[in-house]
């Protein structure tokens, strides 16, 4: 590791903050402008963004803000005991209580954004200090984050391993906002053409075959990936099932990226499903378009989310709200015309197939990352005779290449992911 290199710990780097959560009880204190982070929701690198929005009000009462360029760390979960969810605060949100804000001391000894990577890059070492709460779920102690020693190099070396990793996450973080922008523009579209005054009303089975996810024997779960991805309710936040099944179940069904499905516990919002083809474990349903109709997974992702949340707004249940086959059965519902679902899907339908193109893409590039970030990190990849401004024009020279190219949509992907590579063969292999 050389001179180059000083061991600190974090809580000499970083100062710590917690968050809250407004009372749920106080209607004012929710949907503002305000995204809030929970544990659900802390699954990005870049953190801008919720499903989930506090008021000032609520703010005030019992959250507090991270500011841009802080990082979030979950630390009490049972989610804790998979991954250890770290995301860089690109815009200011607020956290609630299971999370902590983490703020550098030092700009000048260490970048927020090299903290984030470096915390990224040893991310083994911080499940070691998970332990086990009186209730089973994942709690990771502070005391020992704060003591946590991390090899922290100069800041030119900082920026330069900067210089490589930021352009492949630079493409991971736009390709999910384009994915939030083009959900936002079916969200609209569907809006316009099927915004009916008087509507024919019948039921879900019109519009939807509903297929239900079966009872795979838990004592056949493994994590060694044998058999087939398994996706549970928790996984639908993911899109990474934990769990993999190696039985042959009679009422199995696969899914596929870009189908539409949701949990039966707890919040029933459709999603696309962005993970590999999997296989449904009970309490998770499947979506599909009725058959001999012109509906389309675009329309059913929009035309269920206000059905699925009526549902849920009027479910009981004691702590956990839960759906089932009878609720869905009576549903009143907004039957679409043919012409009009014909002219949203001409739009909508590639723009679904797009995001589950990004989805894919940044599969790869995480992969990529996640390969080259603990030898950068850790300074097995000397990065000090790197000349940055050299490799940097030569990628800017490369994209721009691609940018006025006519094959640009076609090509673009493949070959930066190319060039990516070969950066990776070229660092890995340059001692």
């Amino acid at each position: 590791m050389g001179s180059k290199y000083e061991f600190c710990s974090l809580g000499d780097l970083a100062d710590f903050s917690s968050g809250g959560t407004p009372s749920k009880k106080v209607t004012a204190y929710w949907n503002g402008n305000i995204p809030w982070i929970s544990a659900k929701t802390l699954n990005k690198d870049d953190i801008y963004t919720s499903n989930l929005f506090i008021t000032q009000e609520g703010l005030e009462a019992g959250s507090k803000i991270a500011d841009a360029g802080s990082l979030l760390i979950l630390t009490r979960g049972s989610g804790l005991f998979k991954d250890i969810p770290i995301g860089y605060v690109a815009a200011p949100v607020a956290f609630n209580q299971d999370i902590k804000a983490i703020s550098v001391a030092d700009e000048d000894q260490i970048s927020s954004r090299f903290l984030f990577y470096a915390l990224k890059s040893c991310k083994s070492r911080i499940s070691e200090m998970v332990e086990t709460t009186g209730i089973g779920a994942g709690k990771l102690s502070t005391d020992r984050l704060l003591s946590m020693k991390l090899p922290i190099p100069n800041k030119e070396i900082q920026q330069k391993i900067l210089s490589i990793v930021r352009p492949i996450d630079n493409r991971i973080s736009l390709n999910n906002q384009i994915n939030d922008y083009l959900v936002e523009c079916m969200q609209a579209l569907f809006n316009k053409h099927f915004n009916y005054n008087d509507p024919k009303i019948g039921s879900i089975y019109d519009i939807a075959d509903v297929i239900y996810g079966a009872p795979f024997k838990s004592s056949l779960f493994n994590e060694k990936k044998e058999g087939y991805p398994l996706i549970r309710i928790r996984d639908l936040s993911t899109f990474s099932p934990q769990f993999y099944t190696t039985e042959d179940h009679p009422k199995r069904t696969f899914i596929e990226p870009g189908f539409v499905v949701a949990g039966m516990d707890a919040e029933f919002t459709p999603i696309l499903w962005l993970g590999e083809r999997a296989v449904l474990n009970q309490r998770v349903c499947y979506f599909a378009p009725a058959t001999k109709t012109a509906v389309t997974p675009s329309y059913l992702l929009f035309a269920l989310k206000p059905l699925l949340e009526f549902i849920q707004n009027y479910a009981t249940g004691t702590t956990v709200a839960h759906m089932g086959k009878a609720d869905l059965e009576a549903l009143d519902v907004a039957l679409p015309y043919e012409t009009d679902l014909i002219e949203f899907s001409k739009v909508a339908e590639p723009m679904r197939l797009q995001i589950v193109a990004n989805a894919k893409e940044n599969v790869r590039f995480v992969e990529l990352r996640n390969s080259l970030l603990p030898k950068l990190m850790s300074g097995e990849i000397d990065v000090s005779e790197i000349d940055v401004t050299q490799l940097n024009n030569h990628l800017a020279h490369q994209w721009c290449t691609l940018l006025l190219s006519d094959g640009y949509n076609r090509s673009f992907p493949i070959v930066l992911l190319n060039v990516l590579f070969s950066l990776a063969y070229y660092l890995s292999y340059r001692r």
